[in-house]
């Protein structure tokens, strides 16, 4: 019995050491990862079209993809470091980032969506396509860890000002098998 009460207690001094070390972090590197940011938009915020662009530039395409969308597109290639001595590209592929909102008609936009699948926007200034998944723990907050049998995954994290949004309304961040960001997304439907 006193073994599972000093069990017990040292988990949870751990747990509180590890809560603190978290929030310590945040305050050590000025951040407050309370809400989500892209770029300085607040998810679920509302902008003028024009305060969009200034934080993300000028999208190449407008689609309509059930919401409004700002599309971004990079084409690259790829090549190992081998490859691209012997001056051999690999074949181009197109890559699209994607902002989408909602238009009320009242010359605001209501940001409710993205996917970025670049490193060219960044998370709460913190977290990009291409940094480890660790570094969305560093931010603190609730999250669920989707862990496949061939290491890669996907991390849902629960920012603290979302209360108790559905996990699914909650950003993902894909990662392969090193552990590396592929991909960042969040929908609130």
């Amino acid at each position: 019995m006193n073994n599972t009460l000093i069990t017990r207690t040292i988990s949870l001094i751990s747990f509180l050491m590890l809560l603190c070390g978290i929030s310590s972090y945040a305050q050590e590197i000025g951040q407050d990862f309370q809400d989500v940011y892209i770029n300085g938009l607040r998810y679920c915020g509302f902008y003028a079209p024009e305060e969009f662009e200034a934080a993300l530039g000028k999208p190449d395409a407008v689609e309509d993809y059930g919401y409004m969308t700002y599309c971004y597109r990079m084409t690259v290639t790829e090549a190992t470091p081998a490859a691209v001595k012997a001056n051999i590209i690999g074949e181009a592929r197109q890559l699209e980032d994607c902002f989408s909102y909602v238009d009320y008609g009242d010359g605001k936009l209501n940001f409710v969506a993205y996917v970025i699948v670049t490193d060219r926007y960044v998370l709460n200034g913190h977290v990009r396509v291409g940094d480890h998944v660790s570094k969305v723990r560093e931010m603190g907050g609730d999250f669920q860890d989707y862990k496949r049998d061939d290491g890669k995954g996907r991390l849902v994290w629960r920012p603290y000002a979302f209360g108790n949004f559905l996990w699914n309304e909650c950003p993902e961040f894909y990662y392969n098998s090193d552990g590396i960001i592929t991909m960042m997304s969040c929908y609130y439907d």
